[in-house]
């Protein structure tokens, strides 16, 4: 009447008469089955981060002005004779968006974004009073994530970039003390 335990776990059903596994065994295949998948089926880096699916989802403003109408001067962007307030966008020849970028008060201010031809993400960055401010990411064609780093007024601050051999995530950053508004009003 002993029964080994494979044969203790053969032909056992669930409530509805399904065929499962007991003993740990449905675990275990699904571990295999996602290991197989992956080594098949491998995803590039931060291909469906949040990133990149603003830059997917995008839908350009009807409002937007094309890069094209401003004249820049001193990096203030101008329309009609004043500093331009708004989105500006570019296209590609096939009509796809190249860039659209955020201003304010004729300084680059707020998203930047950049596409390839075939509109797959290229970058996405944030600018604050024309500097480059915040998270920096860019992605190859496939999706593959070349950077991504974090930038305080246009200074490097640190990184998200995985070691060569993409075992373990580094934060890197760098220290700096300088002058200015500690956030009391005050100037040290």
């Amino acid at each position: 009447m002993d029964k080994t335990m494979n044969e203790k776990n053969q032909g056992t059903q669930d409530k509805r008469g399904r065929p499962f596994m007991r003993g740990g065994q449905n675990c275990l295949w699904i571990v295999t089955m996602f290991t197989l998948l992956s080594a098949v089926l491998p995803l590039p880096a931060q291909a469906d981060g949040d990133e990149a699916i603003v830059l997917r989802q995008y839908v350009l403003s009807a409002e937007a002005m094309a890069y094209s109408a401003l004249t820049e001067i001193d990096s203030i962007a101008y329309y009609e004779g004043k500093p331009f307030e708004g989105i500006a966008y570019e296209r590609y020849s096939n009509g796809r968006l190249l860039r659209v970028q955020s201003y304010s008060r004729g300084h680059k201010h707020g998203y930047m974004y950049v596409w390839y031809p075939d509109g797959t993400p290229q970058l996405y960055t944030n600018y604050r009073r024309g500097h480059l401010n915040g998270r920096f990411m860019g992605w190859y064609p496939n999706g593959t994530l070349i950077y991504d780093i974090i930038l305080n007024q246009g200074r490097f601050v640190g990184d998200y970039l995985y070691d060569d051999d993409e075992s373990q995530q580094r934060a890197e950053t760098e220290v700096t003390e300088g002058e200015g508004n500690i956030g009391d009003g005050q100037q040290e």
